[in-house]
Order: structure tokens, then sequence, then C-alpha cells
């Protein structure tokens, strides 16, 4: 992102004259995927989503249709974000950020507009069975804009198509950012489901993105193999 606005600037500095084409094509979306596939001499398949909030769900999407077609054997997926000057200040002024300092262990409860800035990478390797693998994604869905009684819908629907209903759920984690103007869609999704269900939050501890829900998956999957889960991620404890 941050070679992408250094080539918009160039753009304006030299009044859309002779430009160089690097900072071009470091900055485009795809340009991650693309460099492992330089590296690792891969010249299968190779995708980028670049869909905002969608994006790892439609990466999701693209690969168990691929298992589907029988296509691929073995993926590597993910989701790669950074922060820059351009983008931090865009979103600042959007109101997603906070204009104020807070520390990850007075994030929760919400108590100000927008949430803390994060960056990172998680990756996955992915196959069509699940032997020998620490975790296994069974379904998955996605929802943008939802309206009072949407998300109840989409959840329901999604526990219906594995044959659950709540009462099955141990623990959920869910996107609580300390946002005062959206973390009410998370209290919905806990209200509606028993009290002896755990409640787990991860954006206090690597920040709000778009590809959020890819380190609420790695953060799952870990959960999942054995690890204990951070006291700060903890908002109830449900099950034993």
């Amino acid at each position: 992102m941050d070679d992408c606005h250094k080539f918009l600037n160039q753009i304006i500095a030299y009044e859309e004259g002779t430009l160089t084409p690097t900072t071009f094509v470091n900055g485009a979306p795809s340009s991650p995927a693309g460099g492992l596939a330089l590296m690792s001499k891969n010249s299968g398949y190779n995708n980028t989503h670049s869909n905002k909030g969608l994006s790892f769900e439609n990466c999701l999407m693209d690969a168990t249709l691929l298992f589907e077609e029988g296509a691929a054997d073995r993926l590597l997926i993910g989701c790669v974000e950074e922060i820059s000057p351009a983008q931090f200040r865009i979103e600042s002024l959007a109101g997603y950020i906070k204009n104020v300092e807070v520390s990850a262990d007075k994030l929760l409860p919400a108590s100000s507009p927008g949430a803390v800035n994060g960056e990172g990478t998680a990756l996955f390797i992915v196959e069509p069975t699940p032997e020998n693998a620490i975790a296994e994604i069974v379904d998955f869905d996605m929802i943008s804009h939802p309206e009072k009684g949407d998300l109840e819908l989409k959840i329901d629907q999604l526990l219906d198509r594995q044959n659950l209903n709540r009462s099955h759920i141990d623990q959920l984690i869910l996107g609580y950012a300390g946002d005062s103007t959206s973390d009410h869609f998370y209290d919905e999704v806990v209200g509606l489901f028993p009290a002896e269900t755990g409640t787990l939050a991860f954006k206090n501890m690597f920040g709000e993105n778009p590809s959020a829900s890819s380190f609420a998956t790695w953060y799952a999957a870990h959960l999942l193999s054995g690890k204990m889960a951070p006291e700060m991620s903890v908002l109830r404890a449900g099950k034993a």
C-alpha cells in the first residue's frame, strides 16, 4: 500500500510524465502472492482477493471451489495487511481509527469510537482432507451491512448446515474492537447463545484491519491444538 501511494505521488510530482514502474508493480495487491510464486518457482494457480473486509472469506471460497473441482491438492492461503501513513490518515478521518491512545488491556469494553489499527500476515497450508491437520474449517459464510435479524439468520443457517444448534457451541471468537459504533453487533451475537457459551476477543491483541478474520482463524486453530487463551482474550469463560 505504501508503494502504491508513492506511485500516486509521482504522478503529481512528474506531472504525469515518465514514471518509475517499480513502485506501481510493488504496490499492487497481488505483489505478495506474486513474490512468493517467483521465489518458490511455482507456476500454479495464483489469485489475490481485494475485497476489503471479505477478502479472507473470498479466499476460502476460492480454495473450496478448487478442491471441489479437483484442481488442487494443497494450497497456501492467507492475508497480508500493513499500515501506511496515507491509509492511516484516510481511515482516521473516516472514524475507523481511534484518535486517542488506548492500551490493549483497557481497549475493552468499548468507550470511544474507532478501533486500534493493526497489521500483519496470517498464512495457512490447506488440503481437502483433514488428516494430520491441527484444525478443520468445516464451513464459512459472509455478510455485509447487516440489518436487525440478519446475523441471527446467518448463524442459524450455518449451524443448520452442520446439523448443530446454538447449545453445541463451546466458545465464540468475536471481533470486539473497543469501537463504540460497532461492538453492539457482537453483543447481539452473544445474546443469541446460552450463558454457558464462552466468548473470546482477539482484536485487542492483533488490532483491526480488513483481514482480521484470518487472524481469528489462526488464533482458533492454535486454541484447538491445545494452546491456552491469554487472559486478556477471555470475555466470558463459558464451559470448562
